[in-house]
């Protein structure tokens, strides 16, 4: 039986559709078909931002990481545009809210990270991850209550990485599943912002995933056991972009604390994709840099910003239409 959303759920379940919408050109969309399968089977009674701001909800601050980083050395060097952005925005909305934020990077991002903590005029504890020590990056993050990934892989069930096309991704950036997996056994919250399969999170639909779209278990190298990354989170929010999915989460807290003051705002999108583009952070779809986000250029992100805006702000107004 099909239920209806709730007046609660109304702006949240909408807010989730808005970001789930997919710009991919022919011959790469098959990889993100799976994206809407994979919400529904990953929601449970409320849309999936809706439970992150619950469990988010700062009237009990928590200790929050924040996980990105995707780099490769022929593509994009610097990282890509799109996870850092995203983190950057989350985490001042998390601390506008009163959590303590502690940012964890790949090596090649310090470069971009630091320069959006002064474009901000914020700084915050940036721990650098070890690439070929997944060991000491579980040390660094204990004491979390609270993990969210922004575009950042996970490991398969052979413990590779790999871009969403199959090509491996070792040696290039640092495993964090073993953290989020702590973090879970430890009685605390796990959230990822993914566009694709082979980002950490999808071990919570691993096996309906798998038997819907078997090619998600295939790659490129000899590793036999695919892209998809099998580690879970308990909060698992596919969008089309994965900083779309940061944006809609600083969206959903500001509908879940009636404060537009949390929102990304249009001015700031575009400095900040401007920024990543002087510091060659590369557009991760193309292999790039410019001012396009996974291929998306900056006119439909700062339309897609706006909608939410508009989205948050009249699902906050009280309105009786006398007519």
């Amino acid at each position: 039986m099909v239920s209806l959303p709730n007046e609660a759920q109304f702006p949240y379940e909408n807010l989730d559709r808005l970001v789930r919408v997919k710009m991919r050109p022919r011959g790469m969309s098959t990889f993100y078909q799976i994206s809407d399968f994979v919400y529904d089977i990953a929601k449970g009674t409320n849309p999936i931002s809706m439970d992150i701001a619950i469990a988010l909800d700062p009237t009990e601050p928590k200790n929050i990481g924040l996980f990105t980083g995707a780099s490769s050395p022929d593509h994009y060097p610097n990282g890509e545009n799109d996870g850092p952005l995203g983190t950057i925005v989350l985490a001042n909305a998390l601390r506008q809210l009163g959590h303590d934020i502690t940012i964890y990077i790949d090596p090649q991002l310090r470069p971009i990270i630091h320069a959006l903590m002064e474009y901000y005029g914020q700084t915050y504890s940036i721990i650098t991850l070890k690439i070929d020590s997944p060991e000491k990056n579980l040390e660094a993050a204990s004491g979390l209550d609270v993990a969210i990934a922004v575009e950042k892989a996970g490991s398969n069930p052979n413990g590779h990485l790999h871009s969403i096309t199959g090509t491996t991704r070792d040696g290039t950036r640092a495993k964090v599943d073993e953290i989020f997996n702590q973090v879970q056994k430890q009685g605390g919250i796990t959230i990822s912002c993914a566009d694709g399969h082979n980002e950490i999170g999808f071990g919570k639909v691993y096996d309906a995933v798998a038997a819907a779209a078997p090619w998600t278990t295939g790659c490129k190298c000899e590793c036999g056991k695919g892209v998809m990354s099998n580690t879970s989170v308990d909060h698992l929010y596919v969008t089309g972009i994965s900083n779309w999915g940061a944006y809609a989460v600083v969206a959903a807290l500001a509908l879940f604390n009636t404060d537009p003051t949390l929102l990304h705002t249009e001015n700031a999108e575009r400095d900040i994709e401007q920024l990543a583009l002087d510091y060659d952070v590369r557009d991760g779809f193309l292999g790039a840099a410019g001012l396009t986000m996974d291929g998306v250029p900056l006119e439909a992100n700062l339309s897609m910003l706006n909608m939410m805006r508009n989205l948050v702000e009249i699902s906050l107004q009280e309105y009786v239409r006398s007519f």
